[in-house]
């Protein structure tokens, strides 16, 4: 799977999760998500995504639900800034990364980055262990494709040097959570909630399976998107980057401003 050019994928349309009316239809959203991006895990072969342009939130969530993924190293903006938003990474995102990557990297990216509102660039991508393979601009889809092949053949061993271990599981994933949780209290105190929703999705990951994980998910994304913090988010979002940039017409008597 692959983006048009210079874009993947950008996630969901905020102003139309926020007009979701109650919880119900908010898990109902957060499970057709799951299945919709799941199935890329479930084909019964290896699926491959090729991230060769931005990819924020669920454009992100697309690749970490395939078996494989390649990114283009001019690659300018790729995060999952669900946090920032009022909500998590509810697609799979806030148990599939911490089991790629490992607690801490996982973290830098879902909580840290997105509240600082800072994206990784290809080279980051490549280096956290989110894409197992990196490529240029100018030939980045057939050096992908070409990369499959020898991944499916077998002269292509793909090794995850992040991925983490029973030792990280054991003696470093709590102590990353309570470190975590610590630096969260100190830059955003305790009100906003989606930080610490992620972060607790973050902290079951270490010994739960993905079916757990992800239901985990759909509990958390339908609770917060169905909150007034998730509603002020989304207005305020539509307003700076959308109705900013492309002000409605305003009716004076019977005359229309221009």
């Amino acid at each position: 799977m692959i983006g048009k050019p210079f874009g993947f994928a950008a996630g969901a349309d905020l102003s139309k999760v926020g007009e979701i009316p109650d919880r119900e239809t908010g898990l109902l959203m957060a499970r057709l998500g799951h299945s919709t991006l799941g199935k890329l895990s479930e084909l019964g072969v290896p699926s491959f995504v090729f991230y060769n342009g931005l990819a924020l939130g669920g454009g992100v969530e697309i690749g970490l639900n395939a078996t494989y993924r390649t990114v283009d190293a001019s690659v300018p903006m790729f995060g999952l800034p669900e946090v920032m938003l009022g909500i998590v990474p509810g697609w799979g995102g806030a148990w599939l990364l911490p089991n790629l990557i490992g607690v801490e990297n996982a973290l830098k990216v879902i909580e840290s980055n997105a509240l600082r509102r800072r994206f990784l660039r290809g080279p980051e991508v490549f280096e956290l262990g989110i894409a197992d393979a990196m490529f240029g601009p100018a030939n980045f889809l057939e050096e992908s494709l070409r990369w499959a092949d020898g991944v499916l053949s077998g002269s292509i061993k793909v090794k995850r040097k992040n991925e983490p271990g029973r030792i990280e599981r054991l003696a470093k994933w709590d102590i990353a959570i309570g470190i975590a949780e610590k630096q969260l209290k100190d830059a955003v105190g305790e009100t906003p909630l989606s930080p610490y929703r992620a972060l607790a999705l973050i902290k079951a990951a270490k010994n739960t399976d993905k079916q757990t994980g992800f239901a985990a998910e759909d509990a958390a994304l339908a609770d917060l998107i169905s909150g007034d913090q998730f509603r002020a988010s989304a207005y305020a979002f539509d307003l700076t980057q959308k109705r900013a940039k492309r002000p409605r017409a305003r009716r004076t008597g019977s005359s229309r401003a221009r």
